[in-house]
């Protein structure tokens, strides 16, 4: 036996121990969804999210709709647009990144149920280190917009979306 191998158990039976490796960490705040029509089939949640080590968010999941997927707004033309995100959403260490109306955001398709004010949406997030998460997204009134759902957080803010942008709801542009 080497010097080393017979040092390991040694100091390991003197009470030393290994540093544990932590899984890294995202911190999740103030996930919200807007409540939707009777026969709306799409919905989009917003949330902000923070890891100090920095991750990247690649997918998401919910029971509540038959399909999740993080999704961009890109002006063209005068015109906003959503698009996937194929390649998820970087977390760069230590910074906040804000998932709101106007930019990035998860797209609920095919709603089982309409979302109504005050209850919860169940979300499976999915990083590339700290593996998946399930969160819970409260449902703010029909309507409600960032400012309104900052009004009414605990911590924190998140950026009002711009209301004089068109939107176009009719197309989703997968090709990106």
């Amino acid at each position: 036996m080497t010097h080393c191998s017979r040092l390991l158990p040694a100091l390991l039976c003197m009470g030393f121990s290994l540093p544990a490796m932590a899984a890294p960490q995202v911190q999740v705040e103030r996930p919200w969804a807007r409540a939707t029509a009777p026969h709306q089939t799409d919905a989009a949640v917003y949330l902000t999210l923070r890891s100090p080590g920095g991750d990247r968010l690649i997918g998401v999941g919910s029971p509540m709709a038959d399909h999740a997927s993080l999704h961009e707004t890109v002006k063209e033309n005068g015109v906003s647009r959503m698009r996937d995100v194929p390649g998820g959403i970087p977390l760069p260490a230590g910074q906040t990144v804000t998932l709101r109306p106007g930019g990035f955001h998860i797209m609920l398709i095919g709603l089982h149920h309409p979302l109504v004010a005050g209850q919860t949406v169940t979300l499976d997030l999915s990083f590339e280190k700290a593996g998946t998460v399930e969160v819970l997204a409260g449902v703010e009134k029909l309507g409600a917009n960032a400012t309104m759902q900052r009004d009414t957080a605990m911590l924190g803010r998140h950026d009002a979306g711009r209301r004089d942008e068109m939107m176009d709801h009719g197309t989703m542009d997968q090709t990106r």
